[in-house]
């Protein structure tokens, strides 16, 4: 349970620090994806963060995520 929680922690900070330097971030593969997994991968799939990022400059945008 304490590493759901971390997890999770950290999912917020990735996610606020994207929204924080305005990049374009949606969450779709997963969803894509799953429709063709079987019921019980599908539901651990989509305890999964996963999100797709646009940035006009990738590499400076993962230098700032990792400077937090």
């Amino acid at each position: 349970m304490k590493e759901i929680k971390i997890l999770k922690k950290i999912f917020k900070i990735i996610r606020d620090n994207f929204i924080d330097q305005g990049l374009v971030f949606f969450i779709y593969a997963n969803l894509l994806y799953s429709r063709y997994m079987p019921n019980i991968v599908k539901s651990k799939i989509k305890e999964i963060p996963d999100f797709d990022v646009l940035a006009e400059n990738p590499l400076q945008s993962s230098i700032l995520l990792k400077m937090i």
